[in-house]
């Protein structure tokens, strides 16, 4: 890793044994390199947590639900597959992840508490402690309830253009923003925090590079969520974020991507086209609708130099948007107001609705 002043960071550190826990833990099982079942660790101690459960797969990993033998804490435990764990640029990149979200340190970026690494195991074992979310990812929220309303997707986009903000001035753009890496924590006044998830992807610009983790002019993240310029492999920078903030703001408020592919070429070739309108928003019911849907395509321009030039461009459109929302709450009757939108309170500049029968 580098930082801005070009110094290379340390490798990542490794863990002798039981990574020096004082507390006997059963024996590690056997983990063969292939046909590893992720149910092989429940029940076991890694450090100071017992794994409770298997809770998500991804990539690179298989995520449990743990707790601290002693305290009773709750956490996530990541574990690198043991066909990945053999190999230095994956651990150097789970490494690298764990680093990353702990130098940003911001409270709408999932926390990580620790990085292990036994090099005495065979395969060596890698993993990450996490907190634990209660709450479902974004991709979830709307395949089962459907699009959220102005309220909600504004909430959600202040929230997650802040995190970006703070990712971008440490000099690296996330590159893999989509739903799926998006979990949405309930909060006991009854709104929704966003958590930014798997910065594995993560990459430096500007002065600040990190070793490309992948194969040189290889298309890097998640396709339909890809700004043009990722696609085609050019120099890319935290821009490219915001092409795919635009995308997710899209997904959230219409339950659909405004470019679909079978190829990158099919896909390059679409987004050439026009943005095809917000089906979700209806200007006959929500006066927001047209400042809404102005920022989402200007997020989604092909240029990047025709889009926000930054996330804090992105956090001023969105004071705009809320300080016009304030106005027109301001100008309806309160018969107008619960008829509209429920059991409307206002919390901060950002009208939550809250739904009674």
């Amino acid at each position: 890793m580098r930082s801005s002043s070009g110094t290379t960071a340390p490798p990542p550190p490794t863990s002798p044994g039981a990574s020096g826990s004082a507390l006997a833990s059963p024996a590690a099982p056997a983990i063969p390199a292939a046909g590893f079942d992720p149910q092989c660790w429940i029940g076991h101690v890694l450090g100071t947590y017992r794994i409770l459960e298997c809770i998500g797969r991804g990539g690179m990993g298989v995520v449990y639900r743990a707790e601290h033998v002693l305290l009773g804490r709750p956490v996530a435990i990541k574990i690198l597959l043991p066909e990945l764990a053999r190999r230095a640029d994956m651990v150097l990149r789970m490494f690298r992840e764990a680093r990353t979200v702990n130098q940003i340190g911001h409270p709408n970026i999932i926390d990580v508490v620790d990085f292990v690494h036994r090099t005495d195991d065979d395969p060596p074992l890698v993993y990450v402690v996490m907190e634990l979310l209660a709450g479902q990812d974004l991709c979830t929220r709307v395949t089962r309830s459907g699009p959220l309303g102005i309220d909600d997707a504004l909430a959600l986009a202040t929230q997650m253009a802040d995190a970006l903000s703070a990712v971008h001035r440490a000099g690296l753009m996330h590159r893999d923003l989509k739903p799926e890496n998006l979990f949405l924590v309930g909060q006991p006044d009854g709104t929704l925090r966003v958590k930014i998830l798997d910065f594995s992807l993560a990459k430096g610009f500007g002065k600040r590079r990190l070793l490309e983790m992948t194969e040189p002019g290889s298309p890097v993240g998640t396709p339909c969520y890809m700004a043009p310029e990722q696609i085609l492999t050019r120099d890319v920078d935290h821009r490219s974020d915001i092409y795919a903030f635009g995308v997710v703001l899209y997904y959230a408020l219409s339950g659909r991507v405004p470019f679909q592919g079978r190829s990158f070429e099919e896909l390059l070739r679409k987004q050439q086209q026009a943005v095809p309108p917000l089906s979700g928003l209806d200007l006959r019911v929500d006066p927001l609708a047209a400042a809404f849907e102005a920022l989402v395509r200007r997020c989604l321009a092909r240029d990047p130099k025709d889009r926000f030039q930054s996330m804090d461009e992105v956090l001023a459109a969105l004071g705009a948007v809320r300080q016009q929302e304030a106005q027109v709450i301001h100008r309806l009757e309160p018969s107008m107001i619960k008829s509209r939108r429920g059991d409307a309170t206002v919390y901060g500049f950002s009208l939550h609705r809250r739904v009674t029968a």
